[in-house]
């Protein structure tokens, strides 16, 4: 990317600055061939801010490899949400890579919703390097037809008293497949950090696959730590719950799914964004319940 790279985004916020609205960068990709950015994200010591990034294909037609990296520095006492919804088109291939680093007692937050391309490959690591940082993560992943999402994240806590918090949520439907890795890394110097994980995956078809590898590496003791993955159907049990009290089974499998991928959609600040992955989901669950 730092070859090939032709645009791309420099966000500062200075020092004790508070931005109360989001910032929302519309990305618009499509052609044929590769194309990379690179984009900078700098919060100044006890500054705040909202980035949404909406990434969507001019067309579906358009076989684009879209290669992005993102840098993002949260200064001492700072806070950072970070939003990515992508709805690419089919032909699109993906592969973004989202660093972090945090200083002492800064705030990181990340939502990331993933429902277009026809293969998707993502990094994400955040460096804990301050003591008091903490991290949430927030993952959507939704894949039908023969999409195929690889997503790897890394929390990795340098120094003590340092604390994160992930959860990714995937549902696959036709013969579409999800492979997700995420790493937790206690330092040598991180003793009294409490770091969680999990990963839910459901599978709407019997032809669709879900891979989880959680993984820990513990380096020091005096730790709080925990990792957690399923995957499998819809719970029987809770469609019978919902048609005992009047829905239709299809419909209670729909309100089902929607209420499990609910936790990522309702941390997007933009309205238009929610309903945009809304419709999305409502339309994929059509064909899929």
């Amino acid at each position: 990317s730092a070859a090939l790279f032709s645009g791309g985004t420099f966000l500062h916020v200075p020092r004790k600055v508070i931005i109360d609205r989001p910032v929302k960068l519309a990305q618009r990709v499509g052609g044929e061939g590769v194309l990379a950015s690179r984009s900078l994200i700098v919060v100044g010591e006890g500054a705040s801010a909202t980035v949404v990034v909406d990434l969507a294909s001019f067309g579906d037609a358009a076989r684009t490899l879209f290669h992005e990296c993102t840098e993002i520095h949260v200064g001492p006492n700072a806070s950072l949400r970070f939003v990515v919804v992508q709805t690419l088109g089919r032909k699109a291939v993906h592969a973004p890579i989202v660093r972090a680093r945090l200083a002492a007692d800064a705030r990181l937050e990340t939502v990331s919703v993933a429902v277009g391309g026809g293969l998707v490959k993502s990094l994400q690591t955040a460096s804990l390097e301050g003591r008091g940082s903490s991290v949430k993560v927030l993952g959507l992943v939704f894949g039908d037809g023969r999409q195929h999402f690889d997503h790897h994240t890394f929390q990795d806590h340098v120094v003590a008293h340092t604390t994160s918090d992930l959860d990714y949520r995937t549902v696959s439907a036709g013969r579409a497949r999800s492979a997700y890795t995420g790493r937790l890394r206690i330092g040598l110097a991180g003793s009294t950090c409490e770091a969680h994980q999990s990963n839910r995956n459901l599978l709407l078809s019997e032809k669709a696959r879900a891979d989880s590898i959680p993984e820990l590496e513990i380096l020091t003791n005096d730790v709080i730590c925990s990792h957690a993955a399923t995957v499998g159907p819809i719970d029987a049990d809770q469609v019978h719950y919902c048609a005992a009290r009047g829905l239709d089974p299809d419909e209670a499998r729909r309100l089902i799914v929607l209420g499990f991928l609910e936790p990522a959609v309702a941390s997007i600040p933009a309205e238009d964004l929610r309903a945009k992955v809304h419709a999305a989901l409502e339309t994929r669950l059509g064909g899929a319940v």
